[in-house]
């Protein structure tokens, strides 16, 4: 019984959440306006919400690889002393938490190509907030091999009718071969959450540098 009602619960908690959430992207494409470049703002805002949502295909892959991101841009944000900024990417972390407790195998709650695409669009928004931009596709490094094999395996299919992968993108390659999926979304966690400790090491020692 409380098991159903902790469930109900967090359905309509995510109701909020996900207003939020929409309200605080238009925040953020508000205060992005004034960026100097809207073209390459762009192309990192529809590189990273498609590459996303590529990787949302498995009980907990994406939610998981979003939250290591937030907190990696969280916390660059923290030193950069940008409060608002490691607020907000806290309160995502909150959030893809409380969906995580329900989406992990077997899957009671879903993420969705809504989903998927506006964490993206958000994630990419505040790389470029932070000046962290380049740091992205190694922070996001997950995010970055999803979308390489899909472009591999398309790219070949229409040129050499040959598939590089058994399916595209790579995690579907590695639930073809026989790998539980639990077992797939753990391992994917292990190299996102390197990706995003190499990227802060580098976002640190850039610091360090600057201020030698």
């Amino acid at each position: 019984q409380w098991e159903k009602t902790f469930h109900d619960f967090g359905g309509y908690a995510m109701m909020p959440l996900g207003v939020a959430l929409i309200f605080a992207e238009l925040w953020l494409l508000r205060n992005l306006i004034i960026e100097k470049e809207p073209q390459e703002n762009r192309d990192i805002i529809i590189a990273t919400a498609h590459s996303v949502n590529l990787s949302d295909g498995l009980d907990g892959l994406a939610g998981g690889t979003l939250l290591i991101s937030f907190g990696a841009f969280g916390a660059i944000a923290f030193a950069q002393g940008r409060y608002d900024l490691a607020t907000f990417c806290g309160v995502i972390g909150g959030a893809l938490l409380a969906f995580l407790w329900f989406n992990i195998n077997p899957a009671r709650f879903f993420m969705g190509d809504t989903g998927a695409m506006s964490l993206g669009v958000t994630l990419g928004i505040i790389a470029m907030l932070t000046n962290a931009a380049l740091l992205l596709p190694i922070i996001g490094f997950v995010f970055v091999v999803e979308s390489v094999s899909v472009l591999v395996q398309v790219t070949s299919k229409k040129l050499f009718k040959k598939k590089v992968f058994i399916s595209s993108p790579i995690h579907h390659h590695l639930e073809a071969l026989g790998w539980p999926e639990p077992k797939i979304v753990m391992r994917i966690w292990v190299v996102a959450a390197i990706a995003a400790v190499v990227g802060l090491v580098i976002f640190l020692l850039d610091r360090v540098g600057w201020a030698i």
